[in-house]
């Protein structure tokens, strides 16, 4: 065994609309190398997967993905456990046909040119010359969408309005597969014309069905316009299908967290600082308070300041040690509970080779 090793611990973390600590257990993985593959894993049965930074597994959409870890990070999943409520989505497995969204695309009955859809049990009933006969992914055996991407930049592929509550959390997920290897498409996914997730990107192995979901919050709006845009232009390949929609009252995500840390570091290494981003104190027990977790590296929080929108100071401390109980906001002021909102933090942390930093943002108080 080499002298770099990784230690990998788990924090689970539990939200109703954002993150609370449930429980925090410890599992030791170790690779001899930087770049040796570790393969992350969570129970299955969930209803959708999200690991992220994105690009670093071979398959961020699914329980147990593998990662190649270059230098420490944190590695989130985001998972959806189960879904109750109902599924807003108007034909959401094409069961219907044709019916239910709109589409910049043409509607054909068979596809042989690019910007086109149509809807079928098998993508090689469209066109059996390019296309795999790929099963649809709700049954095997019923229908889906399949498109012939266009070269046409931000042409909508599909499209379909929602009424919504405000202020409410919604998930979105939908399925995608490559029905021809060559240029897997690009998808762009958007609600009232804004960007909701990253661009998701189809396997180049035709057939294998991926799941895209995200989290969004509707604020002031009564209607959810939900878009699907490809942005691979290319009109060689990029033949895709898409099923099985969902669009949801959100109730309940899991949040794990991977940490990965290399032993031997230098001392600038070494200064390594976590501060979360919500938390709520309801005095249940789990994520009551809000402090910044500090490493073996950090020698003292100097000081820690946390103001309200308007600029106030609502919590002061200084010269704390790492994770010293008493330097925890429990999100009142003068003995009063504050309401939810975003709060900003101001943290000067002096590292044991006393170097100073002062780091700021925001924290979500949530009841």
């Amino acid at each position: 065994m080499l002298s770099h090793r990784y230690l990998i611990f788990f924090t689970l973390i539990m939200l109703l609309s954002i993150p609370q600590i449930l429980s925090a257990q410890r599992d030791t993985l170790f690779i001899c190398d930087p770049g040796d593959p570790i393969q992350l894993s969570v129970g299955e049965g969930n209803f959708a997967y999200q690991w992220s930074p994105v690009g670093a597994f071979d398959n961020p959409f699914i329980s147990n993905p593998t990662v190649r870890p270059l230098e420490p990070g944190i590695y989130t999943l985001r998972r959806i456990p189960s879904v109750t409520s109902n599924n807003l989505i108007v034909n959401p497995d094409f069961s219907l046909g044709n019916e239910g969204f709109s589409s910049d695309y043409d509607y054909v009955d068979r596809i042989n040119i690019q910007g086109v859809y149509g809807v079928n049990e098998s993508a090689a009933n469209l066109n059996s010359v390019f296309f795999e006969d790929c099963p649809d992914h709700t049954s095997g055996d019923g229908p889906m969408l399949v498109v012939d991407g266009s070269p046409t930049r931000n042409e909508q592929v599909w499209c379909q309005t929602i009424a919504v509550k405000e202020d409410k959390d919604y998930a979105f997920s939908a399925w995608l597969t490559s029905v021809n290897s060559m240029n897997p498409a690009a998808l762009q996914f958007s609600i009232n014309g804004q960007p909701i997730g990253e661009i998701f990107r189809a396997s180049s192995r035709v057939c294998q069905w991926q799941q895209f979901y995200e989290v969004w919050n509707a604020q002031e709006a009564t209607e959810a316009e939900i878009c699907i845009v490809n942005q691979n232009t290319n009109p060689a390949g990029n033949d895709f299908a898409m099923d099985d929609f969902a669009f949801f009252e959100l109730e309940e995500v899991l949040y794990d967290t991977v940490v990965v840390l290399i032993e031997a570091l230098t001392a600038a290494e070494e200064r390594r600082v976590y501060i979360p981003n919500a938390f709520s104190p309801n005095f249940d027990g789990r994520n009551d308070t809000f402090q910044p977790f500090l490493g073996k590296g950090v020698a003292e929080l100097e000081s820690f300041r946390v103001f309200d929108r308007w600029g106030n100071l609502v919590f002061e401390r200084e010269n704390c040690a790492p994770d010293e109980a008493g330097c925890a906001w429990d999100g009142r002021f003068k003995g009063r509970s504050l309401p939810p909102d975003y709060y900003v933090y101001q943290a000067q942390i002096r590292y044991a080779d006393e170097v100073l930093e002062v780091k700021k943002g925001s924290v979500l108080l949530t009841k």
